[in-house]
């Protein structure tokens, strides 16, 4: 308990410290997502070697930012459906596609008028029958236009999910509001 209490008390230090008067401003935002998974694994199924490489996922979601300007701490909420290509002994198989949840946290480091720094995790949770998790790390830049802003980020996952670990690249383009 002290260790979650000392989390959220260094949390919101850093969001008191980076925004620009002393007390945080709640923003609601929707974006768009555009998904593109790195992932490559290779099984062999009674003699039949399967090879499964990411492909493009789309989705959408909504974002709550606590902060003010470009810095800030942020929460989301996104809808993936998340593409997988396969062959099989070098023929291609239909492309899969998995539903997903993907809940990043991540706060923005502030570096000029529209530009910050976002650093943070994620949680992930399939929806698809025996749907695994997964949980990471994440970092990119963001650009903000007014209200409007553009966001790409690294995903690298840190859990073992039958021999291959998560590694995407997500981008947003949305509306704070």
């Amino acid at each position: 308990m002290l260790k979650f209490r000392s989390i959220v008390l260094g949390i919101a230090f850093l969001v008191c410290a980076t925004s620009s008067t002393s007390h945080a401003v709640v923003k609601f935002g929707v974006a768009g997502v555009i998904d593109y998974g790195l992932n490559s694994a290779t099984t062999d199924v009674l003699g039949v070697t399967i090879e499964s490489t990411g492909g493009l996922g789309f989705g959408g979601g909504i974002l709550a930012k606590f902060g003010m300007g470009p810095a800030g701490f942020e929460l989301g909420a996104l809808f993936i459906s998340q593409t997988e290509n396969s062959t099989a002994n070098g023929v291609a198989l239909p492309s899969t596609s998995s539903p997903i949840f993907h809940f990043p946290a991540v706060y923005h480091f502030g570096l000029g008028k529209s530009f910050s720094l976002g650093i943070g995790g994620y949680f992930a949770l399939a929806l698809a029958e025996g749907g695994d998790s997964d949980y990471g790390l994440k970092a990119g830049p963001r650009i903000s236009f007014g209200k409007f802003f553009v966001d790409a980020t690294y995903n690298y996952g840190l859990k073992d999910n039958s021999g291959v670990k998560n590694s995407e690249l997500i981008g947003l383009l949305g509306i704070m509001f």
